[in-house]
């Protein structure tokens, strides 16, 4: 194994385990009357990160079985397109990620006008449009490749992307499961 392959899928682990990461952030907003709200982000986090590391592990477990179901001499060029793949695609998240990342350290701001416009000019449009840069970021990672391997990394990317987009919304119906609302 090469440096550029554990590279990037170090690359790509950090980059799910902090999408796993504002998930529960995400997830856990606006959810709790009290003033103090950040034992219950932290909470969310930790549970976040930690369902997210699961997620991580089957999509790294399914690209593993696709090298070790492919005839053993595609094996080599399979890896170098999924190693190729995941260039590109932390190429185009990268840029996002560093955004995201200086939004989320002006969110320790003492101003209240600099910590609104995180959530006006960075969190919201991200939020809104992360399914659709998600899929961009699976098709310019598909591009990048030859056509001869264009479908396994295509099928592991958008299976990887589907993983963590579904993250959010587990969350959301695992916590509603597990508070009872309350009673008339």
């Amino acid at each position: 194994m090469t440096v550029t392959v554990i590279a990037a899928g170090i690359g790509l682990w950090l980059l799910a385990t902090i999408d796993a990461a504002a998930s529960g952030y995400r997830d856990a907003a606006g959810r709790s009357l009290k003033i103090d709200k950040r034992v219950g982000y932290r909470r969310a986090v930790r549970r976040a990160v930690a369902v997210g590391q699961g997620l991580i592990a089957l999509a790294f477990t399914a690209g593993g079985l696709f090298l070790r179901m492919a005839n053993p001499e595609d094996s080599p060029r399979l890896l170098e397109a999924y190693t190729g793949a995941a260039v590109a695609a932390l190429s185009f998240f990268g840029p996002i990620a560093v955004a995201v990342g200086i939004a989320i350290l002006l969110r320790f701001s003492r101003n209240l006008d600099v910590r609104s416009l995180t959530s006006v000019l960075v969190f919201g449009p991200f939020l809104l449009t992360r399914p659709f840069l998600a899929y961009l970021g699976v098709a310019i990672a598909t591009a990048s490749v030859a056509p001869p391997v264009r479908i396994p990394v295509a099928g592991l990317s958008a299976f990887a992307v589907t993983l963590m987009l579904l993250l959010e919304p587990a969350l959301g119906w695992v916590r509603r499961w597990r508070v009872p609302s309350p009673s008339p």
